[in-house]
Order: C-alpha cells, then structure tokens, then sequence
C-alpha cells in the first residue's frame, strides 16, 4: 500500500475518532450526563448528523492541508515552469510520494535552467564562432576590391579567405553531423570491414596535410575485420587523425596502434607538439571548445565532440592523455 494511501485511512480514523469524542461531549453538554437513560430515535439520528458533520468536516481540513494543498501547490509550480520560470522550488517535507515528486519536480526545474542557460551559450558561442570567419573574410575582401595590391598581396588575401571559407565549411558540416547523430536513437551496425584498411584509407587521405608538417608515421596495427558502422568509424579515425595532425609540431612522429581483443578493438593515436592544459581535461569534449585559440585559430571546436557522441552512440569508450608534449587519444570498440 502506498504512503499516500495509508495516510488518507489515518485521516480518516483519526476523523472518526476525533468526531466520535466531539459528538459525544456535545450530547453530554446538551442533555445532561443522564442522557443515556432517554435514548430516543430522534437522539440517535441528531447524534448521527453531528457525527457526519463534524468527521466531514475535520477530514476535509486534515485531507486538503496533507495531500490537496500540496497538489496544487505543485500544479501552481508546473505552469511557471511551463512559463518560462525555472526557479520555482517546492517544500520536499515528508517521506511520501507527493515529497518524492517534489523532490523530483525541483531537479526537474534545476536541469530545465541548466538546459537554458546552456542552449543560450551554444548561441552565443556558435554566434560568435561563425560571424568569426565572417568577419576575416569580408574584411579582406574589400581589401582586395579597394585597394592597388600586388600580385603576391593578393594571392595572402586570397590564400586567407579561402582558409576561412574551409573553416565555416567544416564547422556547418561538423554542426550537421552532430545533429544527425543525436536525432537517432538507434545506430545500425551491419557493415562488415576492416578497420585496419580503413586507418591506411584515412592516412592516405590525409597525405597533404601531413606532409606539409613532415610528419612521418609509427604503425603499430592488428590485422582486424569487424561488423559495425562504416561511415561512423571512419569519422572517428578521420577527427582523431586530423586532430593528432594539427596540432603535432613540424618532422615529428604520430604513432598509431590498433589491438585485437576477444569481442573489441582498441585504438590509440600519439602526437608530439602542444598539448592539452591539465586545468582545461574536463572540456575537451565540449562543444567549441580550442585549447589555445590564438594558435589555432583555424579550428572550429567541434570534431572531438562529434567524436566523443559517435563514440557513446556505438556504445564504445573514449579517452585521453596529455603530459611531456605528448598527447594520445584512446578509442575501444565493439566488432
């Protein structure tokens, strides 16, 4: 039986009994101590009445003040949530079902403002990240429309805008792909591949990137076909391959293992050059996040977070370490 439920029969015992007292005292106050002697019909029934009256009236003050005040009180509150007003916060007195919902309704209300607050800062930063490349891009643009400019001079002004044109390219197309990923709830599988091929496909993929840098390549990999999903595991590799490329220094090494397990993979990637700061770990995964946005000004901020929610939405895990300028990115999944 539930708490509310023996609450209401409490009330209603203690109604009756109250009543009970009360109705008896006044047909004492009223008749005299003898009045038992002459018990008529009429004194039953006038005892009856008084005994209704008063248990309907004591239950309906003790039920409102205990359960329907408090019912009110949380409709009252759910229709300033639905207004916009989430700092309402309900009395969580009792050990009963209506103390648990309030309970629950007040951190309903603290992750409802937690939510605004936040979708205002993803407009903020989204907002500032993209009028960002905006603003490189027409400035130097009417550079080259008003100004005499050398042949070299224009091909920089050129070079730059195309470099931020890329970058708004990638940040809607990342903003997309992360849209996509958390509109589905279930992820097909059925892809059947090598995983190992696909890293060679990638590195191949990026040759003109790291070559640039003269970077060179430490393979350490398994032979490994696994059943799961193509497109998504390939932008795994593709966001922590271009990420470990960025941010290596100039003729250094990125090492690549890739280790069997009974029914998983795991694979991990090394770069040397800037690492992540110990006192930012916690936002790596965040969306816009850029470790030194003076030095990387071309990064948009979001290709670890897309990779962390493909990560969680193959149920896999995802981590990293960064120390002695050093730093590795670790992903296992299933097969």
């Amino acid at each position: 039986m539930s708490k509310i439920s023996i609450k209401v029969l409490l009330i209603a015992s203690f109604s009756m009994l109250v009543t009970g007292t009360i109705a008896r005292l006044l047909m004492l106050l009223v008749f005299g101590s003898h009045f038992h002697e002459t018990v008529t019909e009429e004194l039953i029934f006038f005892g009856a009445l008084i005994t209704i009256f008063l248990a309907t009236a004591v239950f309906t003050v003790t039920l409102n003040k205990v359960i329907v005040k408090r019912v009110k009180n949380l409709e009252k509150a759910t229709i300033c949530v639905k207004k916009g007003d989430f700092d309402i916060h309900l009395n969580t007195r009792g050990y009963d079902e209506i103390s648990r919902l309030s309970e629950n309704f007040n951190l309903m209300a603290q992750e409802l403002k937690a939510n605004e607050y936040l979708s205002k800062e993803f407009i903020r930063n989204f907002s500032h990240e993209f009028k960002t490349p905006l603003s490189v891009i027409r400035g130097y643009a009417e550079m080259v429309d008003e100004r005499e400019l050398s042949v070299a001079e224009k091909k920089e002004y050129l070079d730059i805008i195309i470099s931020e044109t890329q970058r708004l390219s990638n940040l809607t197309n990342n903003m997309l792909q992360i849209s996509i990923i958390d509109s589905k709830s279930i992820i097909a599988k059925d892809d059947d591949y090598s995983i190992t091929e696909q890293i060679r496909n990638v590195i191949q993929m990026t040759q003109l990137k790291w070559e640039v840098k003269k970077l060179s390549f430490d393979l350490d990999m398994d032979e490994i076909k696994i059943k799961n999903n193509k497109e998504l595991s390939y932008q795994i590799i593709l966001n922590l391959l271009s990420n470990a490329i960025k941010y290596s220094d100039k003729e250094e090494q990125i090492k690549i293992s890739l280790k069997d397990s009974e029914d998983s993979f795991v694979l991990s990637i090394t770069n040397k050059g800037q690492i992540i700061p110990t006192e930012d770990f916690d936002k790596v995964f965040q969306l816009f996040y850029i470790s030194d946005k003076e030095k990387n000004q071309d990064s948009t901020g979001v290709g670890l977070t897309l990779t962390k929610k493909i990560v969680d939405k193959l149920k896999g895990n995802i981590s990293f370490e960064s120390i002695d300028d050093l730093t590795t990115f670790v992903v296992e999944l299933k097969k």
